[in-house]
């Protein structure tokens, strides 16, 4: 019997900074209210991250945000917003447009972003979770939205990988939810490989992890993360890369 490699990412899960506070070379602004900084942070010599946060200075209501190169595409905001991603071969600074308000007023801000060489130029292709070169997606969300009734203190971590595991590949998915409010998220990549693969999974006190086997390749797709609350309205929606089956159907 084979055995899931779970404990492959068993890797620290707490709630910590994905990009650490000292992020380098920062690009921040402030209008009507609104403030915004992106920022991007070395690790070693060939993984960096990337920080993007954004307030506003009213806290009883929801105050749409839309930063698409910051990975929201959508967000009711209560107070701050905060969204790491980790980690990249490169960055690089891109000039783009951070909607807010309602109705929606579009600013021009500079934002780093990942600076990947894509898909067809990894050459290390899916090595070993342990290994430098793993493949490892993570997005962390932190912050307070508003679900059209309430505030939601959020506090997220997400970690999507893929690797070789024999003559098969691993999908790993980890969702660790620390929130102070009750939340629900709906992870698309996660949703169509449970409709199609049954998952070994590992639960602890805050985190759910799922892993998948399948002698099917992957490849990288863009993930949608959608967060509700009670009432099932979304508080916020948000972007990062990921991995699925490559016969997967968008």
């Amino acid at each position: 019997m084979k055995r899931l490699p779970l404990l492959l990412l068993a890797l620290p899960l707490a709630a910590a900074e994905v990009c650490p506070p000292t992020a380098a070379t920062p690009a921040t602004g402030t209008t009507d209210g609104l403030t915004w900084r992106s920022a991007a942070h070395r690790y070693a010599k060939t993984k960096f991250c990337i920080a993007d946060a954004v307030s506003i200075a009213a806290r009883d209501s929801g105050v749409p945000i839309e930063w698409p190169d910051a990975g929201i595409d959508q967000a009711s905001l209560a107070g701050n917003l905060s969204v790491q991603f980790c980690c990249f071969d490169a960055e690089r600074i891109a000039s783009g447009t951070l909607r807010h308000g309602s109705p929606l007023q579009a600013i021009t801000v500079s934002t780093h972003i990942p600076d990947e060489e894509g898909a067809e130029g990894h050459n290390e292709g899916y090595p070993d979770l342990i290994e430098e070169d793993a493949r490892i997606s993570t997005i962390s969300i932190r912050g307070t939205l508003w679900d059209g009734e309430r505030p939601l203190r959020v506090d997220l971590l997400l970690r999507c990988s893929a690797s070789q595991f024999a003559k098969e590949y691993a999908y790993q998915f980890t969702i660790e939810d620390r929130s102070a409010d009750k939340i629900l998220v709906e992870w698309n990549l996660l949703r169509d490989l449970r409709a199609r693969l049954t998952p070994s999974m590992q639960t602890t006190r805050f985190a759910h992890t799922f892993v998948f086997l399948s002698p099917t390749a992957p490849r990288e797709s863009e993930s949608v993360i959608e967060i509700r609350g009670p009432g099932n309205q979304v508080a916020g929606r948000f972007h990062v890369g990921g991995f699925t089956l490559s016969e997967t159907a968008r």
